[in-house]
This record gives C-alpha cells, sequence and structure tokens, in this order.
C-alpha cells in the first residue's frame, strides 16, 4: 500500500526516489500525488523503447503525464534496456 510506505518513509524522515511508467501514472494518480504530497521524489521508467527516439518520446509523454497530474516535470528517467541505448551510441 502505498500510504503505508510514505508513512514509513515519513516516520524515518526518509526520502525515496520512485520510478514510475507511463501505466503507472494513468493507473495510480492518487498514489502519484500521495508520493509528491509527502515530499517523495517521482521519476520516469521506460519498458516500451526500441530505440533512442522511441524512449525520448516515450519521457516527454509520459512527463506530459506526470505534469497532467501534479504540475511538475522530471528530468530523471531511466531505460530499462540500457544495452539499446548503448549500441545505439555505438553507431
Amino acid at each position: 500500500d502505498t500510504q503505508q510506505l510514505i508513512d514509513i518513509l515519513g516516520k524515518y524522515n526518509v526520502k525515496a526516489t520512485f520510478f514510475l511508467t507511463k501505466e503507472d501514472l494513468k493507473n495510480r494518480a492518487d498514489a502519484v500525488v500521495a508520493l509528491i504530497s509527502a515530499g517523495q521524489a517521482v521519476a520516469l521508467y521506460s519498458t516500451d523503447a526500441d530505440s533512442v527516439s522511441s524512449f525520448l518520446t516515450e519521457m516527454e509523454e509520459t512527463n506530459e503525464i506526470l505534469y497532467s497530474i501534479v504540475k511538475i516535470r522530471t528530468r530523471i528517467v531511466q531505460c530499462a534496456d540500457l544495452e539499446l541505448i548503448q549500441s545505439e551510441e555505438d553507431m
């Protein structure tokens, strides 16, 4: 349960960064609001990218969803397939 986790982090004055996918944001907007309201950080996580271009597009779209929910954007992103990104950078 998200609120229970937020309460535990708050009890020990711990800040965390939560990596969320586009689906997480769409399906759990209430949890995103709770995390941000509690002073936690949100980052974006891609699971669908098959190229650097699709990764960047997905992150832009996901950041817009985040903004629509809590009126903030993040620059912290991660791609599930780092090898794909690295191999494309080597080209």
